[in-house]
C-alpha cells in the first residue's frame, strides 16, 4: 500500500505536522482549514492511519452518504482502520479519536449531540469554510487552527485552477 504521508503534497505534510504539534502541546480538538479541491480527505485519512498505527480507534463524521464512499475509499488506499459513519447514523462508535468532515456543521445540535457521543478524548475538525451559515465562527469548538494553504498559492503551484 505504500506510505501515505511519501504520497502527500508538501503542504498536505506541513499541515498534519502542525496539527501533531498542536496535540503534542496539549490541544484536544483542533480544525483544519483548507480550500476545496486541496486533499482534505488525504490529510484526514493520513491523520486516520497515524493514530490506528499507534493504538487508536478513529471515528470518521461524514454529513452525507457519498461522502461516507469517498472517505472510506481514502482509508482503504493508505491502511486506515477507521469507522465511517453520517451524522443521521443512529449509533456512533466510541473511540479515542473523532474526525469531523465539513466541521463547520459542529455547531448545529444534532452534529454536537453525534460527536459528544463518540466520547473522543482528541477531535480534528476539517473544512474548506470555518464559519456557519449564519455567520457564527467555530472559535468556541475547536481549540486550535491550522490553515493548510490559500487558494491563490493552491493555484500558484498548479494544485488548483483559477
Amino acid at each position: 500500500m505504500g506510505d501515505p504521508v511519501s504520497s502527500l503534497r508538501d503542504y498536505q505534510a506541513k499541515a498534519i505536522d502542525r496539527a501533531r504539534q498542536c496535540y503534542a502541546a496539549g490541544a484536544r480538538s483542533v480544525l483544519l482549514v483548507s480550500p476545496t479541491g486541496s486533499g482534505k480527505t488525504v490529510i484526514l485519512a493520513a491523520i486516520a492511519k497515524g493514530v490506528v498505527d499507534n493504538g487508536g480507534s478513529v471515528t470518521v463524521l461524514v454529513h452525507r452518504r457519498e461522502l461516507v464512499d469517498q472517505t472510506v475509499r481514502k482509508l482503504m488506499a493508505v491502511g486506515a482502520r477507521a469507522n465511517v459513519v453520517t451524522v443521521q447514523s443512529a449509533r456512533v462508535p466510541r473511540c479515542s479519536f473523532l474526525i469531523i468532515d465539513e466541521a463547520h456543521h459542529i455547531a448545529a445540535d444534532a452534529w454536537s449531540a453525534v460527536a459528544l457521543s463518540a466520547g473522543a478524548p482528541r477531535t480534528l475538525g476539517v473544512t474548506a469554510t470555518p464559519e456557519r451559515g449564519d455567520g457564527r465562527g467555530l472559535s468556541g469548538m475547536f481549540e486550535r487552527l491550522v490553515v493548510v494553504a490559500q487558494p491563490s498559492e493552491l493555484i500558484a503551484q498548479g494544485h488548483l485552477v483559477p
